[in-house]
């Protein structure tokens, strides 16, 4: 399912605004870390829901989907964890099948969401 691209639909501003305010003085660099390793961190996800899929792995295709939306969620990457809850529904279902779209999809959303997140952190 192709989504607008949207700020609010990319990134979810509350969750950015309850993360900024948990920076202090003592970890000013809070929010920027935490974008970075999300960056680091969707990208292997996204590569391990590839390979899930490749092995036709159900199983493995509902975990690695779910944390990704989790750490998406966390973040304020709305769009990717939309797409990381339609990947883990069919894991669910048993079924890796028509993901393929899905998973250009999650890529894109990811470089999308990693570009916003780099640029609301700074």
């Amino acid at each position: 399912m192709a989504t607008q691209n949207t700020d609010s639909q990319v990134i979810d501003l509350e969750a950015i605004a309850q993360l900024r305010a948990l920076q202090s003085p003592r970890r000013p660099r809070f929010l920027i870390d935490l974008v970075e390793k999300y960056a680091s961190d969707a990208r292997n996800g996204v590569a391990s829901i590839r390979a899930a899929v490749a092995a036709g792995d159900a199983r493995e295709l509902k975990a690695r989907a779910h944390r990704l939306k989790g750490s998406s969620r966390t973040v304020g990457a709305a769009q990717v964890a939309e797409l990381c809850a339609q990947l883990e529904l069919l894991g669910k279902a048993g079924t890796t099948d028509a993901s393929s779209v899905t998973l250009a999809e999650l890529a894109n959303a990811v470089d999308r969401a990693v570009e916003r997140l780099r640029q609301l952190a700074a």
